[in-house]
């Protein structure tokens, strides 16, 4: 539904999360930032990145043997298409402990009113966040994306806030 929205439509939503993001205070407080780069379809955090890089510690995830493993980010020359066709970080020398983060920014295909998430099917986010309850947990997502209700089982780790536009 997102590729069918026209460009500006689609620019005008995402700075309305951006300004949204950056005004909450768990975003403000945060020194370390786990984020996502964003693929077309989702909300766009490359922006976010390019803003954010040199004031906070901004850790992107990697695709290794069906888990998500964080590396900090030093520059955007550091990032590479993943397997899934998706950037990562290049190296491997800065991996990161999931709960020195303060917050994690997670995409969604829909979230639901209790801010539970319907991933892409791999269960990557949901085995992640299950190994972060001290961390800040917000979903992104676009204002038809939001539901009554998800379907969610005992292996799904709902967000502790969304944003969208």
């Amino acid at each position: 539904m997102m590729r069918e929205q026209p460009v500006k439509e689609r620019r005008k939503k995402n700075e309305i999360i951006r300004k949204k993001i950056f005004s909450l205070v768990q975003f403000q407080k945060a020194r370390k930032i786990g984020l996502y780069v964003s693929k077309e379809d989702e909300v766009d955090t490359w922006k976010i990145i390019k803003e954010v890089l040199c004031i906070k510690n901004i850790a992107l995830p990697s695709m290794q043997k069906k888990n998500l493993v964080f590396f900090y980010l030093r520059n955007l020359g550091d990032l590479k298409k993943g397997v899934y066709g998706i950037y990562e970080p290049k190296s491997s020398l800065n991996a990161v402990k999931l709960n020195e983060l303060n917050l994690i920014i997670v995409p969604g295909i829909a979230f639901d009113l209790s801010n539970n998430r319907l991933g892409r099917g791999l269960g990557c986010y949901d085995r992640l966040l299950k190994k972060m309850s001290s961390v800040f947990k917000l979903g992104l997502g676009f204002d038809f994306q939001i539901v009554k209700n998800l379907p969610v089982n005992s292996k799904d780790v709902p967000v502790d806030k969304v944003i969208i536009n």
